[in-house]
């Protein structure tokens, strides 16, 4: 994302942007902001996330609980 608003950016010195390539950046803006608040999302979550993958894990192999019973 930030090599095709450089590449755009380069590409417009000593000019205006068209409105074409204003209209890009802006959706790229949007996408941004959307990946942003997902990874704040995923952030806040992470610890909760991985606990159950663990717990749910060693529940199908539980082999490996014994192995290593204090993984949390």
């Amino acid at each position: 994302m930030y090599s095709q608003i450089s590449q755009m950016m380069v590409g417009a010195e000593g000019r205006y942007l068209t409105s074409e390539e204003m209209d890009n950046i802006a959706e790229m803006v949007k996408a941004f902001q959307a990946r942003f608040e997902i990874t704040q999302k995923l952030e806040a979550k992470e610890e909760q996330i991985v606990k159950s993958i663990v717990e749910k894990t060693l529940e199908h192999f539980s082999q490996f609980a014994d192995e290593r019973p204090n993984v949390f």
